[in-house]
């Protein structure tokens, strides 16, 4: 063989294998920012880059790809690879998370100057609670304890209108006031109408009184991801909500990486209330009001209370923001687009899915009726 030929061969070879790495390669450190401004444009080339940091994303973070949406977040990779970059960030942007929302997580979505694609504001503007407001009459409170008399018998309507942390000053009074209106009400309704979410501790601790003792969520099994990515995500997120990064994740960032944590972590139930024996909670009848508005915390308060005998889940199907939680902000490197990670999956004893489902209310209430006025009609 010549020596020309020889070199043209070797010309192909290193030219093939050019083309074949180059793809970038993303490690852990690659996940944290610190510049969230969003540029005037990009170009095509690091429009691709982006695509192929968000698909390094879903299959190193995204607890869906790993416990029940893996054939989803396939398709969706596949959408973005054949986005055709135009120039315009805001097509971009639609097209990225038009993709994303094919895969059924309400938590997982790309955000550009706060607005999300067209397909998913369609799908929230369709969404919103159809069976009445909360009845909280304080707006500036997010929960209030009222009494409503029927039929000579006390009624208590307990509003809770978002779930704030547990520590935080506006939940002063709360269990006390819950407390005492179990001992002299006959009648309980928890109104969690248009409740978003947020820290479910409180509503767990309220559902113990309920229960009269421990209590569990329907949570069978919860698969928790802490590989170096999650807690890189972490930074980020603290450094985009508070420009602060705390010690305590430093640390866990540090530790993934040196191998200290296993890549998962899961936590089993500890079973429902068939599993407990003797029922000895409070035995007066619970309703429970939610509508398509009652996500994620709200859902999993509303989840566990449905375990108790005497609780009726009153309204409509609730938002379907169940199976995916804990997800930072990963902010991708040159559209800056934020796009939230789930990091949690969770699966319920009875093994369904409800993520865009939500949960099943035992009494329905017509559309465009009030649930509250409804249920207290019929009472």
């Amino acid at each position: 063989m010549s020596f020309f030929v020889k070199s043209f061969l070797i010309l192909i070879i290193v030219t093939f294998t050019s083309c074949q790495s180059s793809k970038k390669v993303f490690t852990p450190d690659d996940l944290i920012h610190s510049d969230f401004t969003f540029p005037a444009t990009i170009t095509k080339k690091q429009a691709k880059e982006d695509i192929e940091y968000l698909e390094y994303l879903l299959t190193h973070v995204y607890s869906g790809y790993f416990y029940q949406n893996k054939s989803a977040v396939i398709h969706a990779i596949n959408l973005l690879r054949k986005i055709e970059f135009n120039g315009e960030l805001s097509m971009f942007h639609d097209d990225v998370d038009s993709a994303l929302f094919t895969i059924p997580d309400n938590h997982l979505d790309a955000r550009y100057r706060g607005k999300f694609s067209n397909a998913r504001e369609i799908y929230y503007s369709n969404s919103k609670g159809k069976v009445g407001r909360n009845s909280i009459q304080d707006l500036e409170k997010i929960w209030e304890i009222r009494n409503i008399i029927k039929k000579n018998k006390k009624i208590a309507l307990i509003s809770i209108s978002r779930f704030p942390n547990p520590n935080n000053e506006v939940w002063i009074g709360f269990i006390d006031r819950v407390k005492k209106s179990i001992e002299e009400s006959k009648i309980l309704i928890i109104d969690l109408r248009g409740n978003t979410g947020g820290d479910d501790a409180m509503g767990v601790e309220m559902a113990k009184l309920f229960f009269q003792g421990d209590f569990y969520h329907p949570i069978a099994k919860q698969y928790r991801l802490q590989n170096p990515e999650v807690y890189a995500l972490w930074i980020n997120d603290e450094k985009f909500k508070n420009n602060n990064v705390t010690q305590e994740t430093l640390l866990d960032f540090k530790r993934a990486k040196n191998g200290e944590f296993s890549s998962e972590q899961i936590r089993i139930g500890k079973g429902g209330l068939h599993e407990r024996g003797e029922f000895k909670g409070i035995k007066k009848p619970i309703y429970i009001l939610i509508d398509r508005s009652c996500g994620s915390s709200c859902e999993f308060v509303a989840l566990s209370l449905s375990l108790h005998p005497y609780v009726k889940i009153v309204g409509e199907n609730s938002s379907g923001s169940i199976h995916f939680s804990n997800a930072p902000f990963a902010i991708l490197p040159h559209s800056k687009f934020r796009v939230r990670i789930p990091t949690i999956h969770s699966e319920l004893f009875d093994k369904s899915f409800l993520e865009r489902i939500g949960i099943s209310p035992s009494i329905y209430t017509p559309q465009n009726d009030d649930a509250l006025k409804v249920l207290i009609k019929n009472l």
